[in-house]
């Protein structure tokens, strides 16, 4: 497959938005970022982060729009939408290309919008639909909209080469909270001046995947000195000699879990 072309442009605002996707630190803030960053590389009147059980039950485990476009009216709509989605159905079948709706042939257009008219009734038939994770019961998307025009061959370039990305920082933010938790829990029961602090815990994680006082700085944006003081804190509270023991602590801890 062709490699996607981008102008210097959209290049640039890609590039521009990568360190604010991967300070992403928990699930929670991935997906209530996520949305407000596509749309500074691709342009949409929205986007939203879903989350859709499929398989043998379909229905909607969650989702977080930029700009609320979802009723009360259409949300019990979605599941039979879901179900039928030619975008999905391809997801599942292992093809993960970022697609627009746009593009599906006519007949396949006609005969989806005709089935579920309702679910986008006041949202529009305009969609880029990014797949993020996807498994036999479980789908998780970006959608972008549009009310008037097409998506253009950059957009779709665009969230194409960040879909990677977004799944990697979704990797690490699930990490570094089984991380943090692990962390956290080798000092809990003792005395609230010995328990682990929230920075604490930040730099434990990042302590436990190898990166040096200058790396950790740079990606927490504190300077290495205060990182020292904070690690000299970790292996204290976890009466360890060296961060290599502290590491080995965390991640047997979180081997266990």
């Amino acid at each position: 497959m062709a490699r996607p072309r981008l102008s210097h442009r959209v290049y640039d605002r890609l590039l521009r938005i990568l360190p604010r996707l991967y300070a992403c630190l928990t699930p929670d803030e991935l997906q209530r970022r996520v949305p407000l960053l596509v749309l500074e590389i691709a342009e949409a009147d929205g986007a939203g982060w879903f989350e859709f059980n499929v398989g043998k039950r379909t229905g909607v485990i969650g989702f977080l729009e930029s700009k609320p476009v979802i009723t009360e009216r259409t949300l019990p709509e979605i599941p039979h939408a879901v179900a039928s989605h030619p975008h999905i159905n391809a997801w599942l079948a292992g093809d993960l290309r970022t697609r627009r709706m746009s593009d599906l042939p006519q007949k396949t257009w006609h005969w989806y919008f005709d089935e579920n008219r309702e679910a986008y009734r006041g949202i529009g038939v305009e969609h880029a639909n990014v797949p993020l994770v996807v498994t036999p019961n479980r789908v998780t998307a970006l959608t972008l909209r549009k009310t008037k025009k097409h998506f253009r061959d950059d957009d779709i370039n665009a969230l194409a080469l960040l879909a990677p990305h977004v799944r990697q920082a979704i990797a690490n933010a699930k990490l570094f909270e089984a991380t943090r938790r692990a962390a956290v829990q080798l000092t809990t029961g003792l005395t609230r001046g010995e328990s682990m602090t929230e920075r604490e815990s930040q730099v434990a994680f990042w302590v436990a995947q190898g990166k040096t006082n200058v790396e950790i700085g740079m990606i927490l944006n504190v300077a290495p000195r205060t990182v020292e003081k904070h690690v000299e804190s970790i292996l204290r509270k976890l009466h360890v000699e060296n961060r290599t023991t502290a590491a080995i602590a965390i991640l047997t801890r979180l081997s266990t879990r």
